[in-house]
């Protein structure tokens, strides 16, 4: 609500093809407080959600999803539908994955299979603090 003091709802998006880490991903991001939160385990489902109207605040892809698109072009269609999105990749082999994304996307970080969720919702909870103080 504009002017009122009160913070928009944090709306995060989750792309996985991995039903675990959907779950676990469903579990741990409770610790960021109230969201709404939008599970995908396909490119397909994500892209029909971003071009229904979602404009995530926080966006988890999967870099190698098994679908039709990769999680670069996952990451594009997020970006330019919610070009403020803080968006985290997530990988099994990370300097490939690095090496693949544009710097215009403006990862914020990228997490290497198997990665910590501490660590994850931490990074998480820091550049939404820093994304809200520069709103």
């Amino acid at each position: 609500m504009e002017g009122s003091g009160e913070r928009a709802k944090v709306i995060v998006l989750v792309v996985d093809d991995d039903a675990d880490v959907r779950q676990l991903f469903q579990l741990y991001l409770r610790k960021l407080g109230p969201i709404d939160l939008k599970v995908c385990a396909t490119s397909k489902e994500a892209v029909e959600l971003l071009e229904g109207g979602l404009r995530p605040t926080i966006a988890f892809v999967d870099f190698y999803i098994d679908d039709v698109m990769t999680g670069v072009d996952v990451c594009k269609v997020v970006r330019s539908h919610a070009p403020d999105c803080l968006i985290f990749s997530m990988c099994g082999a990370l300097a490939e994955a690095h090496d693949a994304f544009p710097a215009d996307l403006h990862i914020e970080a990228f997490f290497e299979k198997p990665f910590s969720f501490a660590r994850v919702i931490n990074r998480a909870r820091s550049a939404l603090r820093r994304h809200q103080g520069a709103a």
